[in-house]
């Protein structure tokens, strides 16, 4: 017998806590989703995005073992 063990991950759009015109506070970061194609491609273009309005590396994707 063969085991095919998967390590599953989760990942969402962070942002920099001190935005350059962005008065407002963090209360939350986005929500965790699953690591699908779909969902990267979704938090990229948001992160690329934030990084054109507010500046480079103020957005990126974060990632955890779910």
């Amino acid at each position: 017998m063969q085991w095919n063990l998967r390590v599953l991950y989760e990942i969402r759009l962070h942002r920099s806590e001190e935005l350059e015109g962005d008065p407002r506070p963090v209360v939350a970061q986005s929500l965790w989703l699953p690591d699908t194609q779909a969902n990267r491609k979704m938090l990229q273009q948001a992160a690329e995005e934030g990084n054109r309005h507010f500046g480079d590396a103020t957005h990126w994707i974060e990632e955890r073992q779910a």
